[in-house]
């Protein structure tokens, strides 16, 4: 009976043992569990970790376009305002040529006056030594030379004025 009760406590601490072993492979089992968890969430995150990176390799590439379209934006600006200001100082110089044409017409206004009494005095001393007659031939023919020639002048200025000029009648 020594034996048997020997047996049965041995068989009793073996099937104690077996309970605790079965007790830790279930603890086990469930640690695998739990690590294949994490690891799939691992997985997961590098997967995440994946995307993130090429999404963040994505906003690098279009911030640096960004960036260059911005240099090439600044280098037009600013080619802009050197054009504007080579046009400004040519609209300058061309405010200047008028202000300095302007007072050259008004010198050449001032001019034509005096040149047209001028020849007026001629023309009315050769109308009045012509009707006088007062003269010889020659002299005569050069005052009716010089006032018809400056009868085709003035015709010529009405004409450029846009004053209708009346024809003489035929004779």
């Amino acid at each position: 009976m020594k034996d048997y009760d020997a047996l049965m406590a041995e068989m009793t601490d073996t099937a104690d043992e077996i309970v605790e072993k079965e007790k830790i492979i279930e603890r086990l089992e469930g640690e695998i569990k739990s690590q294949k968890a994490l690891l799939a969430g691992y997985e997961s995150l590098g997967q995440k970790h994946a995307e993130m990176s090429a999404s963040l390799s994505n906003t690098c590439m279009e911030l640096q376009e960004a960036v260059d379209a911005k240099k090439v934006l600044s280098d037009t600006i600013k080619t802009l305002q050197d054009e504007k200001g080579e046009f400004v100082k040519k609209i300058k110089a061309m405010m200047k040529e008028e202000e300095h044409l302007k007072s050259t017409i008004k010198k050449l206004e001032k001019q034509k006056k005096s040149t047209s009494s001028k020849s007026g005095k001629g023309f009315f001393s050769a109308m009045t030594s012509l009707v006088t007659g007062s003269g010889g031939d020659e002299e005569d023919e050069s005052k009716v030379l010089f006032l018809e020639n400056r009868v085709r002048l003035l015709e010529d200025q009405l004409k450029r004025s846009g004053i209708a000029v009346m024809e003489a009648p035929a004779q």
